[in-house]
């Protein structure tokens, strides 16, 4: 790892610590306000519905202009939007449509880092690469939700949000200091037009069916998977062991802890990287799902951390072995496939968390949140025998077609 990856991290870490602080702050702030999971859901889903139409556009944007300087706008765009908070935060409306435009501009900066960084890095470090970047936000992941429930408890929501703006400002300055290019042919791509591109990255993710596939059952894994996020605060609120921000933050330490273990030492372990990304991928997500319902339906917050810990391990195995996945494409269509799946992916647990958040005010969230874990153990199954049948049956023809 050299210099110009330890600037990108610095900056990708330190401004991700910023994002979960604000994070926890505006959901237990709306919780606490409305007393309503259906008013977190919309929240949330106003956080992740940019990226069912930018997803696509950033993708495409990652490949066409410089993705440095698409990363710094983006940067000091969210640090204006963020700061905005401390005088709107009283205001319940605006805040939502801030957290939106915040959103819009999370999508550029994610298709623009994730199609760069094997050009910085290199591709034979590129999943090493993806698990320091993962670890570094894992340890955001753990900071950022107990400082801000520390805040919080105290009352300081403007103090939350200046932290989170000059933690993106923070990142603009690491990106604008890396000396590496993040284009490979960068001068060929700029003739490239929108709707050519976009046809262009669509067909090379169609024609290969093993990213194909990964992506769908990573939307999949985001679908349910937002029960969690939505059914968390609800749980935090009603242990009774600790105050809520309390209960929240050691819940997300130990899914912390969990996911910084799974992206070193579960992720880089020889029979994961020696094995298909498509069966690696079915077999974390289906233990990720297993943890997390049970994790949802116990009364004691140390039971819980327990097994949100191995949610989080399979979850970090997860994120790097699929990054890593993508990142392995061709550097002119790497920005897309990146935007495809941000469009994919956080489209889905929008949809997931409004529908999650809905359905919660009707009935108890220990029970919808098994409902969705169930949704993507029976989608894992489904994904791991396809796939190790059609393995299989490859392996026979090589054999055949050798003899």
């Amino acid at each position: 790892m050299n210099k110009n990856y330890w600037l990108l991290w610095s900056g990708f870490s330190i401004s991700t610590l910023g994002t979960y602080l604000s994070l926890i702050v505006i959901n237990l702030f709306i919780y606490q306000l409305t007393g309503s999971p259906f008013l977190v859901g919309v929240f949330l889903l106003l956080r992740l519905a940019p990226a069912l139409f930018m997803g696509n556009i950033a993708g495409v944007l990652a490949d066409k202009f410089d993705r440095r300087y698409i990363m710094i706008i983006a940067d000091i765009t969210r640090a204006i939007l963020i700061s905005s908070l401390i005088l709107l935060r009283e205001k319940f409306f605006p805040l939502y449509f801030v957290i939106f435009f915040i959103s819009i501009c999370d999508r550029l900066y994610q298709s623009a880092m994730g199609g760069g960084l094997p050009n910085i890095v290199g591709m034979q470090n590129i999943t090493k690469a993806n698990a320091y970047l993962t670890s570094g936000r894992t340890v955001a992941l753990v900071v950022g939700p107990m400082l801000g429930g520390l805040l919080i408890s105290s009352g300081f929501y403007g103090f939350a949000f200046g932290i989170d703006a000059t933690t993106y400002l923070f990142s603009a300055i690491m990106v604008w200091l890396i000396t590496a290019e993040f284009h490979e042919k960068f001068t060929a791509r700029q003739k490239v037009n929108f709707w050519g591109g976009l046809k262009q990255g669509y067909g090379f993710l169609f024609a290969r069916m093993g990213l194909f596939s990964i992506i769908l059952l990573r939307c999949l894994d985001a679908f349910g998977s937002s029960s969690l996020n939505v059914g968390l605060p609800v749980f935090a609120s009603g242990l009774g062991q600790f105050t809520p921000g309390i209960c929240y933050g050691f819940m997300m330490l130990a899914y912390g802890i969990g996911e910084m273990t799974g992206a070193i030492f579960l992720a880089k372990s020889r029979l994961v990287r020696e094995s298909h990304p498509e069966i690696v991928i079915g077999v974390t997500i289906l233990f990720m799902a297993v943890s997390f319902g049970i994790s949802m339906n116990v009364t004691n917050i140390f039971l819980g951390m327990f097994f949100i810990f191995f949610c989080g391990t399979f979850e970090g195995a997860t994120v790097v072995t699929y990054n890593t996945a993508l990142q392995k494409n061709p550097d002119e269509v790497r920005g897309r496939i990146v935007g495809f799946s941000e469009a994919g992916v956080w489209g889905s647990m929008g949809i997931g968390m409004f529908l999650s958040g809905l359905i919660m005010e009707h009935i108890d969230f220990g029970v919808i949140v098994q409902i969705f874990s169930a949704v993507i153990v029976a989608g894992s199954i489904f994904h791991i025998i396809f796939w190790r049948k059609k393995l299989l049956v490859n392996r026979i023809k090589e054999a055949a077609d050798y003899v």
